[in-house]
């Protein structure tokens, strides 16, 4: 099937979108201890090579 990596990532990102109470619910993270909750990219760069993650959550230590 053609670009079937490229859709089945975009599903995989959809579903974890849509669930991110439910994952926050089982990682056991308070709404308030969270810094950033979104997909993240960063651009390539001379020192670094560029790279999408579609859920990231940062959260202070308890």
């Amino acid at each position: 099937m053609p670009n079937w990596e490229k859709i089945i990532g975009l599903q995989f990102e959809n579903l974890v979108l849509k669930n991110r109470a439910y994952i926050k619910e089982c990682l056991n993270i308070k709404s308030d201890e969270i810094v950033l909750d979104n997909p993240f990219f960063q651009r390539k760069t001379l020192q670094h090579s560029g790279c999408q993650i579609d859920y990231m959550i940062q959260w202070s230590e308890r």
